[in-house]
């Protein structure tokens, strides 16, 4: 089973990626698991991976929102369409083409 997840700092609206993870998360019942983990809301143990640890503690969160396949970023700085999406968990892999992100980074602070 795959696992698709999401790392966002909400910090002055709605979850940027819930359309996108609720689309994935009918998709791909039963064969990828999808959630959205809110880095400014965090409670318990977040499954983040090494390289995007490394990546907001060297850069901060400006590469938020993060889409993450199987461990591997595959987005950053925004959100993909729903195609793109489909495309990436199918592939598990970074776009080698240009996204057109549906939703960029736009905090507040």
């Amino acid at each position: 089973m795959r696992t698709v997840y999401f790392f966002e700092k909400t910090c002055c609206g709605p979850s940027q990626s819930e359309e996108v993870v609720n689309f994935l998360q009918k998709k791909f019942n039963g064969t990828a698991e999808v959630k959205t983990f809110d880095l400014g809301k965090s409670t318990g143990n977040i499954p983040m991976p090494p390289s995007l640890l490394f990546k907001i503690q060297s850069e901060g969160i400006k590469c938020l929102p993060v889409m993450v396949v199987d461990g591997n970023i595959v987005v950053e700085g925004g959100i993909p369409n729903l195609m793109d999406a489909v495309r990436l968990v199918e592939t598990g892999k970074p776009s080698v083409k240009e996204l057109n992100l549906i939703q960029q980074n736009n905090c507040c602070s």
